[in-house]
This record gives C-alpha cells, structure tokens and sequence, in this order.
C-alpha cells in the first residue's frame, strides 16, 4: 500500500482523506499493525488505482520463493526510496531507459571493485 501511494505521490494524510479514515490508521495499515477492514480496503484500492486484489496477489508464492518483484519491494523501506520508485515512473520512457543503463553499469562496476 505505502509503494503504491508513494508512487502516486499521495500523503497519508491525503490517502487518509479519501478513503474517510485517521491518518494514524494509514499508517497503521502500512506498517501491518492492523487489518484493513473489507469496505476501507476497496475504498483504499480505488484511490490508488488498483484492484483489490493487488494487495494479495501471489502472498503465498512470497513467502516460499521471493519474486522479483518481491525482492525489489523489500528494499524500499525509506521514503527517499518510494520517492524515487514515484519519480522514475514519471520520466518518458526514453529517459527511464537511460537512467536504467546507468544505474546498471554503477552496479557492475560497484561489484568489479568488490572483488
């Protein structure tokens, strides 16, 4: 819920607004300290422009086999990360692109010098 509100560059509060809960709850939710009632999490998946079924989608293929995708979304425990994932989608895809071939040569030539 949280990469995808940040990835639309809505605030808790913002997100809280709409979807007529306390901004504590929002980050209740995101943190999984509570459970999102049915009604709120249709409301929630409305807002972000996903089906309801986005927040469970292959949960239990996670946890015996990290995906991808899985993987990726473990890293982004910071804002300064979500905010980035949220900016990159807003580039034309030329530039994504681009920004991507570098990204990936950084890597390479971070793990050349580890070894």
């Amino acid at each position: 819920m949280r990469v995808r509100r940040k990835v639309l560059n809505l605030s808790q509060a913002v997100l809280a607004g709409l979807a007529r809960v306390s901004t504590n709850e929002i980050g209740a939710f995101e943190r999984g300290a509570n459970r999102v009632p049915p009604a709120t999490l249709a409301a929630i998946a409305l807002i972000l422009e996903v089906p309801v079924a986005f927040f469970f989608e292959g949960a239990e293929e996670l946890h015996r086999r990290p995906s991808r995708l899985a993987k990726t979304l473990d890293h982004l425990q910071t804002d300064n990360e979500a905010e980035l994932l949220g900016r990159f989608a807003d580039l034309p895809q030329q530039l994504r692109k681009r920004l991507l071939d570098l990204v990936e040569t950084l890597a390479s030539d971070a793990e050349s010098s580890e070894d």
